[in-house]
């Protein structure tokens, strides 16, 4: 058995309000700490939301969050991912960073798909690299909010070995149903774990109630802990060795027809 315990912070995150968000999001590490949690996933942008992301953009070695995070997953021994907009010279990349239990960076991702409804594209230069992680937890692939949407990267996760697949999230109510459809897909095309985290409640920026409902799907697609339209930090066990079990019960992967799938221009 490969037991990994999760930690999915869906908070109310206040727009252009760091300290607020940093001292919310610390509170909330000390009880998955004290949960022996091995992985702590915060939701897309905690700690600035949409609002100031150009003036609080910072780029890595001065990054007080990607601090905070390397910190947090230092003291309490556990592996922490959350998104922060990282500048780059003049390039603003919304990056998911994961941090292992010692505080080093394990892994970095660059959002690959900008969200128009949210007008990202005005702010954030999209990346351009799939990233699987391999950690003394199991080998994880990264994806941020719209890149749900997208089952080709979440194909391209699988072939590379992803066994837990990290989606924080700032997904609109009006689209909680495509929310919930999406991340079961994913889990259940792909026959590997989702774990999404999403941002609830409203936002001074965008005018949009986020979804709240965060969950983890299994390799069935079956959804295993779901939270509700609260803040709460929502816990799941999960195994990885029922990876392996569905995949000899049902080997999709195998099956595969790549010489039928390619698309020709006619």
């Amino acid at each position: 058995m490969r037991r990994v315990r999760l930690a999915l912070l869906q908070m109310r995150v206040e727009d252009g309000e760091p300290e607020a968000n940093i001292s919310k999001m610390l509170s909330y590490a000390e009880t998955a700490g004290r949960a022996e949690a091995d992985l702590l996933v915060l939701p897309e942008l905690w700690s600035i939301g949409y609002m100031g992301i150009e003036e609080h953009a910072q780029n890595l070695e001065e990054c007080v969050p990607c601090r905070v995070m390397a910190e947090t997953a230092r003291e309490h021994g556990m592996y922490v991912a959350g998104t922060v907009p990282l500048r780059e010279r003049d390039d603003i990349r919304n990056s998911l960073l994961l941090y292992s239990p010692s505080g080093e960076l394990a892994a970095r991702y660059d959002k690959i798909h900008l969200f128009p409804l949210f007008r990202e594209h005005k702010i954030f230069k999209p990346g351009s690299k799939p990233v699987v992680a391999d950690t003394r937890i199991g080998r994880i692939g990264l994806m941020i909010c719209f890149d749900q949407r997208f089952p080709e990267l979440a194909r391209k996760l699988g072939l590379m070995g992803a066994e837990l697949v990290l989606i924080p999230s700032a997904w609109g109510k009006p689209r909680l149903e495509q929310w919930r459809f999406t991340l079961r897909s994913r889990a259940a095309e792909n026959q590997y774990f989702v774990a999404a985290v999403n941002r609830w409640g409203p936002c001074k920026t965008i005018r949009v109630e986020f979804a709240g409902h965060s969950a983890v799907a299994d390799p069935w697609g079956d959804t295993i802990v779901e939270a509700g339209y609260a803040e709460t930090l929502l816990l799941a066990d999960i195994d990885l060795d029922e990876i392996r079990k569905a995949r000899e019960r049902l080997p999709l992967y195998q099956l595969r027809r790549e010489d039928v799938y390619r698309v020709r221009a006619s």
